[in-house]
């Protein structure tokens, strides 16, 4: 795992709502269309070919927007199970707070604690990186 990958945690979890918007949004002009069945399809044979075309860019953003959303889980998970493998307690906080709740650095230092400052914090993070990144 590498650092680019963590700093980007909090922006996956927010692309992944708006994807999940997305796709709600286009399923909705779907079931909008008229001779449109929930599925996506027409309804009939004798639909206009400008709602088939429609239909077809609609299905096509979903498919889109999903494959998108299936790649942005994958790398939460992906990150997750990095951060749950941290053995130290103290180290996994740091990453918590850091990654998942996108704390700055001195916000992290004064969470945890115990005399910690913003350089200890930063350098326990980077010292596991080094021996336990990518």
């Amino acid at each position: 795992m590498d650092f680019q990958r963590l700093e980007n945690f909090r922006y996956l979890k927010k692309a992944k709502e708006i994807c999940e918007s997305q796709i709600r949004e286009v399923i909705r002009s779907l079931g909008e269309l008229p001779g449109v069945n929930p599925g996506g399809t027409p309804a009939g044979g004798n639909r206009l070919s400008v709602q088939e075309r429609a239909v077809e860019r609609l299905e096509s953003l979903r498919r889109m927007y999903e494959y998108r959303l299936e790649r942005y889980q994958k790398e939460l998970i992906e990150v997750e199970a990095f951060i749950d493998g941290i053995d130290n307690v103290l180290t996994q906080q740091v990453f918590i707070l850091r990654f998942v709740k996108g704390y700055s650095w001195p916000k992290v230092a004064m969470e945890i604690g115990g005399g910690n400052t913003e350089d200890s914090v930063r350098k326990v993070c980077s010292r596991y990186l080094e021996k336990h990144g990518d």
